[in-house]
């Protein structure tokens, strides 16, 4: 590859981790200070790049989890193994939560020493949200199974066996359960 072809493949990958906007794409110092920000991490954490590069990563920890350590503790993660992956509450510029999965990778230099890190968040707070609705749909259906006086039973299309049963079916057929 020549130098310009190079150069020009440089500058499109630069602008491809740029243009993402589903994902924060970071880069950190060994120390854990944000060096680079791309549009989705403005987009997700809030921060604009002025006001984020140079400051410590931790910010978007909750002052909880900062108090127990968990971004040194990710870091040194990443420093040992190469790689960490983490989903909790992140914090945004505004100070609301979002849950976030986040992938940290040790970088590094041609000899093998780690010069930084990458770290990828993506939002999966609308995920999170659903599946919570869910589990509360899911335990208001069986209260309400559970408790009807009328006799139910759920049973599988394929085996026939009983899945679920109430115990007013219990009670009408003389079942334990």
């Amino acid at each position: 590859m020549n130098v310009i072809s190079k150069i020009e493949n440089d500058k499109h990958f630069h602008q491809m981790i740029e243009e993402v906007k589903d994902y924060a794409i970071i880069s950190l110092s060994n120390a854990g200070n944000v060096i680079s920000w791309n549009k989705g991490a403005e987009r997700i954490k809030g921060y604009t790049a002025d006001e984020i590069i140079g400051k410590n990563f931790k910010i978007f920890y909750s002052a909880n989890d900062q108090k127990k350590g968990i971004p040194e503790r990710l870091l040194k993660k990443a420093n040992t193994d190469g790689r960490v992956e983490d989903t909790r509450w992140r914090v945004r510029k505004d100070g609301t939560k979002f849950w976030g999965n986040v992938i940290l990778t040790a970088m590094h230099d041609e000899k093998g020493t780690i010069i930084g890190f990458s770290k990828i968040t993506k939002d999966l707070t609308e995920k999170k949200n659903t599946e919570q609705k869910l589990k509360r749909l899911n335990e208001q259906f069986f209260a309400f199974f559970n408790l009807n006086p009328v006799a139910n039973s759920i049973s599988s299309v394929r085996t026939g066996k009983f899945q679920y049963i109430n115990d007013a079916f219990l009670k009408l057929f003389s079942l334990e359960r």
